[in-house]
């Protein structure tokens, strides 16, 4: 991995702690993508069928010699699921429950572990290289990821604690489950803004993932950054002055000037000869400089800290479900429980399977603020 490269007009501009922290989070960033980079999965939905339809189906499944396993719903509609493996046949309900949730489950947090760590990378990567035209519509862009991620934590966390709190037999408790997380994972999947999408659809508006960040993490700048970052992000005032220095005004009040320059601009008195005194050059304040480096730094850290806590809802709904027992798909990350007096697989290290059971506690989603 290599870290980003600041020139040394920058890192005077942008001061050093600064820079110091952004290259620890660009090297956080490329270790997650190093490490889940090339990970994959199956993300798969059952829908309802009718009895007609299934009862055919099942007929075809045997002449195909395909592997099915169906569950009738008390609504008349009848779920269907292939790709059973023999061991899971005997668990029909669990079997087309659980393993459509948790590939969802999965490819939610892996859509956030991607996205999130590029928009940490090129962030930074433009921020180091001076590249204020297109560091601004990262910067946002992360704000919003984040945004995104924390509001959808949060339904997927209370909908997951609401689901494994039941108590109830097998068939109802799966149904249960899936009437309290397919909703939310419908929406975190499919959620669009595009016009005429259907209602249920709609993803929220990305000022609410911004008030939502604020709210969860104490950060009251966010709002702030974020005027900034979009008026940056467009032929608007913010982006003209992030190539020039401050207006400067002549002594009669008769004129103004600023320069522009594509780099940093910094000033320093003259020598005798006409000559900038090298160890006299002073950066000049780039607000909008400052409002990228700052408000990536802040978003990245409460990424990183989400996503960890993400990981453990989809790791404790796999080892509470053991579904990624009860599929031949492709799920990551789908880890089941430990083996008695092995270590837990979701890194807790607990040897008695821990809260990884029903009507056990689910993991807090706990973030300063939240």
């Amino acid at each position: 991995m290599m870290p980003p490269k600041f020139a040394s007009s920058v890192t005077r501009a942008l001061g050093v702690d600064r820079v110091q922290d952004l290259v620890d989070l660009s090297l956080r960033a490329q270790e997650l993508t190093a490490t889940v980079g090339d990970e994959w999965c199956t993300e798969f939905w059952v829908a309802p069928m009718t009895p007609a339809q299934a009862e055919g189906w099942r007929r075809s499944a045997i002449e195909l010699r395909e592997t099915w396993s169906f569950v009738n719903l008390k609504s008349g509609g009848v779920l269907a699921v292939d790709e059973v493996p023999d061991h899971a046949l005997s668990q029909p309900v669990a079997a087309v429950t659980y393993p459509a949730l948790l590939s969802q489950l999965c490819a939610w947090w892996l859509f956030h572990a991607w996205r999130g760590a590029d928009l940490v990378t090129d962030a930074v990567s433009g921020i180091a290289s001076w590249r204020l035209t297109t560091a601004p519509l990262a910067a946002r862009a992360l704000i919003e990821q984040v945004g995104c991620l924390l509001h959808e934590c949060r339904s997927l966390f209370n909908a997951w604690a609401d689901a494994k709190a039941g108590r109830a037999g097998s068939a109802a408790r799966a149904e249960m489950v899936r009437s309290k997380m397919t909703p939310v994972l419908v929406k975190t999947s499919m959620g669009t803004r595009i016009s005429g999408s259907p209602e249920r659809l709609q993803a929220p508006n990305v000022l609410t993932y911004v008030k939502r960040l604020e709210k969860m993490t104490g950060e009251k700048r966010y709002s702030k950054w974020y005027d900034w970052l979009s008026d940056a992000s467009h032929p608007a005032f913010a982006a003209r002055i992030a190539s020039s220095s401050e207006a400067m005004v002549h002594e009669t009040g008769a004129l103004a000037f600023r320069f522009v320059a594509k780099g940093p601009l910094s000033s320093a008195p003259l020598d005798n000869t006409g000559k900038a005194i090298a160890d006299r050059i002073r950066p000049q304040f780039n607000e909008v400089a400052a409002h990228i480096a700052d408000s990536t730094a802040a978003a990245a850290k409460t990424y990183f800290e989400a996503l960890i806590q993400a990981r453990q809802l989809v790791d404790d709904f796999a080892i509470t479900t053991r579904a990624g027992a009860l599929t031949q798909r492709h799920l990551w990350p789908a880890p089941l429980p430990a083996r008695t007096g092995h270590p837990c697989p979701c890194g807790c290290n607990r040897r008695d399977g821990g809260i990884h059971r029903w009507g056990q506690p689910t993991p807090v989603l706990n973030l300063l603020g939240s």
